[in-house]
């Protein structure tokens, strides 16, 4: 571990790397199964967040193909 993003949410479900230079990683998050009280405390759940970072993600693989 190098890092810890702090969210407003409690159910993130993915994150990837984007931006024109990888240094943008996306973090999706779930509304699913939260109840009123929880839906209430956290109004951004089931949100998509962008958040800068320091390190660069690395570019997809494009599969070519069989060879």
């Amino acid at each position: 571990l190098l890092a810890r993003i702090e969210l407003p949410v409690t159910q993130v479900t993915s994150c990837a790397f984007g931006g024109p230079k990888l240094r943008t990683l996306f973090i999706t998050s779930a509304a699913v199964g939260l109840d009123a009280a929880q839906r209430a405390a956290q109004p951004l759940a089931g949100g998509l967040f962008a958040v800068d970072v320091d390190v660069a993600g690395m570019p997809a693989a494009v599969y070519g193909g069989a060879p």
